[in-house]
């Protein structure tokens, strides 16, 4: 049971972190998430977060997240970086 429910909340919280920015860029394009919200969500998740990571079948779970959001944020900077330079070279 503790599988199916870690898995739901890794589920959940990934979705969450992914329509956030969504709702709350700024007209800069960054991302703006007040620290009220940031609280909430982290009184409801961490004991969960904590629980998973307790377990030896949790951290690789969580491991596993780590290094592909990290990938994503490193892509994501290259992508911006290629979009600076491509956009200087048009100047």
């Amino acid at each position: 049971m503790l599988y199916t429910t870690t898995m739901f909340l890794t589920n959940l919280i990934l979705a969450i972190a992914s329509i956030i920015p969504i709702v709350l860029h700024d007209n800069r394009g960054e991302v703006k998430i007040p620290r009220h919200v940031v609280k909430a969500l982290a009184s409801v998740f961490l004991p969960d977060i904590l629980e998973l990571a307790s377990t030896t079948d949790g951290m690789a779970m969580l491991e596993a997240w780590s290094r592909d959001y990290q990938a994503q944020k490193a892509a994501e900077a290259e992508r911006q970086s290629q979009a600076k330079t491509t956009k200087q070279t048009a100047d």
